[in-house]
């Protein structure tokens, strides 16, 4: 009853942002800058990433990787110069309110890297109507050059999105 009810909460995110959004970007968006901005903007509220955030790091290859952790229940990264995947985990929480910022969440990375509005609310649809029941597993959809991944981890009560150029 409880998994069911944070799927509709965080659904009903994932329509109401999508329907208040004009944002839309063609293509997977490379720039760092771009996406930081993009989540850090006013229109967020309470769900903007604050730039201050950031930290860089570079992965044992090399390669660049920027994290933001948000509270200590979201967490971002976004790896490569230029940006070749965006990833989000993002605990669920015991709440309504929880499930609804998930879902903000989730929805305002898909539109930072590029994801158009009319496509977003399609494709979460999808994914969480298949990750919910089956835990663990890995779903994902190519759409507009961008691939967006979906896992849902119930031990852990977390949902991590993965984003890259399809």
């Amino acid at each position: 009853m409880k998994k069911s009810l944070f799927l509709v909460a965080v659904l009903g995110a994932v329509l109401l942002l999508t329907q208040l959004s004009g944002q839309a970007i063609a293509g997977f968006q490379e720039s760092r800058w771009q996406i930081m901005d993009l989540l850090a903007n006013a229109w967020q509220n309470d769900y903007a990433v604050a730039k201050s955030g950031w930290e860089w790091s570079d992965l044992r290859d090399g390669t660049p990787r920027w994290m933001n952790d948000v509270r200590g229940k979201y967490v971002y990264e976004l790896i490569g110069s230029p940006i070749k995947k965006a990833t989000l985990l993002g605990e669920l929480g015991g709440t309504e309110q929880s499930g609804w910022e998930l879902g903000c969440r989730l929805i305002n990375l898909i539109e930072a890297v590029g994801l158009s509005e009319s496509k977003a609310q399609e494709i979460s649809q999808t994914l969480f109507n298949a990750t919910v029941p089956d835990p663990g597993a890995k779903y994902y959809v190519d759409s507009g050059g961008i691939r967006v991944e979906l896992i849902y981890y119930d031990s852990m009560g977390a949902f991590m999105l993965i984003l890259s150029k399809s």
